[in-house]
């Protein structure tokens, strides 16, 4: 299923990236944490892991955590498993 996003929600997705984004890496890879579905195939603990693995390997990648609100802290686990290349999306 393909996402139909209008040219203002795209060019809103590019200038959050902006703000969003730190120099200091290479690009930005959004991880979500909140996959939306019942049937999520990735264990609370396997996400925590990704993130650390993720992190760690990839060291000129930024990686920023997305979450909804009754999943903070989740993301908040990873982030702290994570290196200093991870972030939270801001609320």
């Amino acid at each position: 299923c393909k996402i139909a996003l209008s040219e203002n929600q795209r060019n809103r997705g590019r200038q959050l990236a902006e703000e969003i984004r730190d120099a200091r890496f290479d690009a930005l890879i959004m991880l979500n944490v909140s996959a939306g579905k019942l049937d999520r195939t990735l264990s609370s603990d396997k996400f925590v892991r990704l993130v650390d693995e993720l992190s760690r390997k990839y060291p000129r990648l930024q990686f920023l955590i997305s979450y909804a609100p009754n999943e903070e802290r989740l993301a908040r686990t990873a982030l702290d498993a994570g290196g200093d290349n991870v972030s939270l999306l801001p609320s």
